[in-house]
Order: structure tokens, then C-alpha cells, then sequence
């Protein structure tokens, strides 16, 4: 093992953790194995929660930058399945770096596509970025075509830096759809990149067999990297009671006695829920409970209908209360009322967790917030569903059988990889099959990874990275129906939108876009001098992948959309 390493490795951990921190033994695996096989094998770690695989990924990286033996890549694409991921580990890796000595050597910046005013095209020396602007990146399609004369250069620029880039896939579970959709993509991206010698890490804390096998089935051999010792977290006790007893997150909170029970024991508090509406009418009881304000808690409502700017605002303080925690606010009264985003990327340690029945995966993951920190001690507790929407009723029906049938194990399942496995595989058993149109859409994606090349012409192929396409919506309070709109700069523009299911082309079904009978679609964007320029057209009907002005009175700064 190579002494520069092991320094440079503890050097960090001390940084990150606080004191003198030795490489745990999965860290040291994971450098040997990317030492002495990157770019042959595909190195995948599975650990669970708070157990330093971000460190045992970045580490080696971070090496060449502060020894110069560059033995990896010279540059690092850490690709991560959200936006919420994505920017706390971008202010992780900037910590890193300045704490290393690196700032004026080696850059760290984001790119996610989009409405976004910072776009790399995947150029840096680490550059954290979404599945969608990685995957679109490598097919050309990230850059248009001006005109039929236009060089190719601009377009396979994404393309060319991945090829000389050290890849890491973080949280790979997370892209576990209904249908597979997005695990059966990426297993093909990660097959094309391997056989094209690109030195690659896959990371997970929890990962069916059967997903593992879809995502990494025509990559073998590979090697396999699993935490056997237990996670420096907290102890947590899962209570099944809500749940046999069929009560609802929000029956319980308007039971006086219960609400109290857990304001007086508890100083921070999360409730999950796994539709925005219900997260909502939660959170408004919640604000207006006499108990709740005389306690002196502070409420924060969490959800992914918030515009950028305000729920990374939000997800940036409960940050600052984290840190505030280490220091002195040790009695800081704190109720986080979120859905499914709260799942990962949010480094936040509550002492009770109070959630909606979701997958067995989500619901790891859910509790996986309580107890983070070694010596806590929390409480959590999983309650009824009214109907399994979101999700398929199938995996609900599996994921309460299994809750059932093995209470005693839950909690052990946040801190031992062997139990949350068993869980995970006795829920997810086969592999679902495509639709017709999922088929078509995977033929189409398929032919364009078979077809890539510097002379591929990325207007004729058409992939799909997602099989459940999206809208995208800006929040103009001002807007009054005129059809040019200015703004001062693009990131005002980046940081009042968001992203909305495709439900059809009727208009009936978009309520919050409907503004004097019909819907104001984006048609252009553009810079005049010093002020951006907003090019709308009234329409009425409704497609995907498009952009829309939301009407300013869906849109409400303290719950977000109306729904």
C-alpha cells in the first residue's frame, strides 16, 4: 500500500470528520483495486449510509492532484442522480480541495443542463453532474446544430472529455423506476464506457440483486467492494404500531396526546410524505399548531415543487444547522416536513423520523436520516397510506408484507449491508417488463450508442435517457401577459424554475399554467445588451420538453405550487 496515499487518505478524513481519522478497510480496497485495475474492471462499492464511500471514490483522485502521479485520468465526472445530491457533495468536494491546498490548481464546478447559466459541457478538472447531462453529453445531443455546415467539434466536445475522465456513479439505486427503464440505459452506458477503457466506480448503500444485475450484467468481470463492518452512525427504533394500526401521518399529528409525545422527546423532527399535496396540508397544520409554536420549533416544508432558489435556500440552512449543531445549538427544535427529496443528499441528523409506507429501498433510506451521528439515539416510525401513488401498488403490497414478517430486522438494516440486502431482494424478485413504447424508446437509445463515433450526426438518432418525460416551468411574479419578458440576468431565469410531470397535451390537466384560457409557452431566450430576453407565444396545447410561464398565482413562496 502505498504510504502517500494512506497520508493523503487520513489527511482528508481528519479534515472531513475531525481528528486524527485512519482509511477505513473499504477505502483502502477501493484504492488498490483502481491502482492496480482502472479502466479494466469495474470497481463497485456497496456500503451503507454514512460510511465514507464519497472519501474512498474522490480520495485517489484528490492523490494525483497533491503527489503528480496521474496514474488515474486528469480529470473526475462524478455523475449523481439529482440536483439535491449533486450540490451538497459539490460543496463537499470544494471543502476537500481547499482544506488539500488545491484551490488555484485544480477546479470543481457543476454542470446539470438545462436552464443552468454555468454550463461546462463537462469540462473541468471535477466536474459533478446529472445522468441526463452526462448520458445526452455522450450522444452528442448536449449542443445543436447551427447549419449542415457546422463542424461536429462543439457537439462531441461532452463526449471527448468523458473519454479522458475518471467516472464515478453515486447512488446508483435511485434510478430504480417502475418499469427499469433508466437501470436497463445505464447498464448499456456503463458496458459501452468499460469496453472503451474508462475507469469507473459504482457506489450504492442499497441494491437489489436483480438491479444489480440489470445495471451491471454486461460488465463483468468486475470488482465488488462491501462494507462488512458496522457504520459510525447512531441507533434507531422503528415502530410498526401507526402502520398495523392503519393510522395516517396526518391523523396522528392532530392527535394532541400523540403530537405532544413527540414534541417533548424529540428536538428534531422529520415527517415524510410521499405526494407533495399531502406534504403540504401536513406542513399547514403543522405551522398553524399552538403546541408546535409555544414549543419554539422552527417548520420547514421541503418538496421538489419549490422554484431552485428556494428549496436550495432550504436545503442551505438546514446545512447551517447542522454545523451550528456541532458547536453549541445542541437544543436547536427543528420539524422538517419533505417528501421523497429528503431521501438522500440532505446530510441532516434528526433524532425522529415520521413516515409514509414507501419501498423498501425509500423507506432505508427515509429512516437513514435518523441517528447519523455515532453515540445518537432516535426514534422512528412508519405509518399508512391512503393509496400507493406514487409507487406500484405491487412493491407497496411486497414492502408492508415484508415489514410485517420482519420488524426486528428494520432497524439493523441502516447499519449491516447483508440485512437491508435480503430486504431489498425478498421486494424487488424480477426484472418487469418494457411496455411497447418503453421498447421502442430503448431500441432508439441502443442504436445510438452502437452508432457513436466522431463522424455520429446527432440530429438523426433520438435516445431517451428517461422514460417519464417533464415540463419545465418559470415563475415570473411580475408577468401580466405581455409577450417579450427582461430580466437582468440568466440566473434569475435558472433560479425560479422547476421541473413538472408530462400528463398530456390537454391544458385541463396543467391548472398552473393556465393564464386567460391558454398556456404561454418559452419560445425564445436571448441576450439584448445588458438584459435577458424572454420570447413567449400563447398556446393551447401542451408538450414535453417544453417551457412554460407558470401563472404567479399558482405559486406560493411559502408551500410552493399550487396543487
Amino acid at each position: 500500500m502505498d504510504d502517500g496515499y494512506i497520508s493523503t487518505c487520513s489527511r482528508i478524513l481528519g479534515e472531513v470528520l475531525e481528528g486524527e481519522i485512519k482509511p477505513w478497510n473499504h477505502q483502502l480496497e477501493t484504492w488498490r483495486a483502481l491502482r492496480e485495475h482502472a479502466g479494466e474492471k469495474v470497481v463497485v462499492l456497496k456500503a451503507p449510509t454514512a460510511s465514507g464511500k464519497t472519501e474512498a471514490a474522490t480520495i485517489p483522485y484528490f492523490y494525483q492532484a497533491t503527489s503528480g502521479d496521474w496514474f488515474l485520468a486528469p480529470g473526475l465526472i462524478y455523475v449523481l442522480p439529482n440536483k439535491t445530491l449533486l450540490f451538497s457533495q459539490l460543496k463537499r468536494l470544494r471543502s476537500i480541495r481547499e482544506r488539500l491546498g488545491l484551490k488555484g490548481k485544480i477546479s470543481v464546478v457543476a454542470d446539470i443542463g438545462g436552464i443552468y447559466p454555468e454550463k461546462t459541457f463537462l469540462f473541468g478538472d471535477i466536474v459533478l453532474t446529472t445522468l441526463d447531462a452526462f448520458a445526452y453529453g455522450l450522444f452528442a445531443k448536449r449542443t445543436f446544430l447551427v447549419s449542415e455546415d457546422e463542424t461536429l467539434g462543439k457537439t462531441l466536445f461532452p463526449s471527448g472529455n468523458i473519454a479522458t475522465s475518471y467516472l464515478i456513479f453515486d447512488e446508483v439505486q435511485i434510478y430504480q423506476d417502475e418499469a427499469y427503464y433508466i437501470p436497463r440505459i445505464l447498464g448499456k452506458l456503463l458496458m459501452f464506457l468499460h469496453n472503451a477503457g474508462v475507469p469507473i466506480v459504482v457506489m450504492t448503500a442499497t441494491l437489489p440483486k436483480v438491479l444489480e444485475e440489470t445495471l451491471l450484467g454486461d460488465v463483468a468481470p468486475n470488482i465488488e467492494i462491501i462494507v462488512q463492518e458496522k457504520s459510525r452512525r447512531g441507533c434507531v427504533e422503528v415502530s410498526l404500531e401507526p402502520l398495523k394500526g392503519g393510522i395516517n401521518i396526518l391523523e396522528a399529528a392532530k392527535d394532541r396526546r400523540f403530537l405532544g409525545d413527540i414534541l417533548a422527546n424529540h428536538n428534531r423532527i422529520l415527517l415524510c410524505c410521499n405526494t407533495v399535496r399531502r406534504a403540504v396540508e401536513l406542513y399547514r397544520y403543522i405551522v398553524s399548531n399552538r403546541d408546535v409554536e409555544e414549543s419554539g420549533y422552527k417548520v420547514m416544508l421541503l418538496h421538489s415543487k419549490f422554484i431552485n432558489n428556494t428549496r436550495r435556500s432550504r436545503e442551505a440552512q438546514l446545512e447551517r444547522f447542522r454545523e451550528k449543531l456541532k458547536k453549541s445549538m445542541r437544543e436547536l427544535r427543528l420539524i422538517v416536513i419533505a417528501t421523497q427529496v429528503i431521501e438522500s443528499g440532505v446530510d441532516f441528523s434528526f433524532d425522529c423520523v415520521l413516515t409514509e409506507l414507501c419501498p423498501i429501498d425509500a423507506l432505508i433510506q427515509r429512516i437513514g436520516r435518523c441517528s447519523r451521528s455515532e453515540g445518537e439515539k432516535g426514534d422512528a416510525l412508519i405509518f399508512s397510506i391512503p393509496n400507493p401513488k406514487p409507487y406500484g401498488k405491487d412493491v407497496i403490497t411486497k414492502t408492508r408484507r415484508i415489514l410485517l414478517d420482519y420488524e426486528d430486522r428494520i432497524a439493523e438494516a441502516l447499519n449491516r449491508l447483508e440485512i437491508s440486502q435480503e430486504l431489498l431482494d425478498r421486494v424487488y424478485t424480477d426484472l418487469p417488463p418494457l411496455t411497447d413504447y418503453a421498447a421502442r424508446r430503448y431500441s432508439e437509445t441502443l442504436k445510438t450508442l452502437s452508432a457513436l463515433s466522431p463522424n455520429i450526426d446527432p440530429l438523426y438518432y433520438n435516445p431517451q435517457v428517461r422514460l417519464d418525460p417533464y415540463i419545465t416551468v418559470i415563475f415570473i411574479e411580475t408577468f401580466s401577459g405581455e409577450e417579450m419578458i427582461c430580466v437582468d440576468s440568466m440566473r434569475i431565469i435558472e433560479e425560479n424554475h422547476f421541473n413538472v410531470e408530462y400528463h398530456g397535451r390537454d391544458l385541463e390537466k396543467y391548472p398552473f399554467l393556465n393564464i386567460h384560457g391558454r398556456a404561454v409557452e418559452v419560445e425564445k431566450i436571448s441576450r439584448d445588451n445588458s438584459k435577458i430576453c424572454i420570447e413567449v407565444r400563447y398556446v393551447d396545447r401542451i408538450y414535453p420538453g417544453k417551457t412554460y410561464i407558470l401563472n404567479p398565482e399558482a405559486y406560493d413562496r411559502d408551500t410552493g405550487l399550487r396543487i
